[in-house]
């Protein structure tokens, strides 16, 4: 996404539909000022890009925001409501 190169993506796809769900870990781990601005906007557009993508293939996804703990304890918890 980020050097306009698609040559991949029709493999990534066939092998990323074998997985039960993905984890989109959000960019919020980013400090406020810790990366230039132009940088945030191409993290942005690439983070939507992907979440289109996903949704455009049905592939299953779930957003992972938070700090810490916090964004561990959202992953495992997504996991498990997937397994039960």
């Amino acid at each position: 996404m980020l050097h306009a190169d698609a040559s991949l993506l029709e493999c990534a796809i066939a092998v990323h539909s074998r997985y039960a769900v993905t984890l989109l870990l959000q960019t919020d781990l980013m400090l406020p000022g810790a990366i230039e601005p132009s940088a945030r906007a191409r993290r942005a557009t690439v983070q939507q890009r992907l979440l289109r993508l996903l949704q455009t293939q049905h592939l299953p996804s779930i957003e992972v925001t938070g700090q810490g703990q916090s964004r561990l304890q959202a992953a495992i918890e997504a996991v498990e409501a997937l397994t039960g």
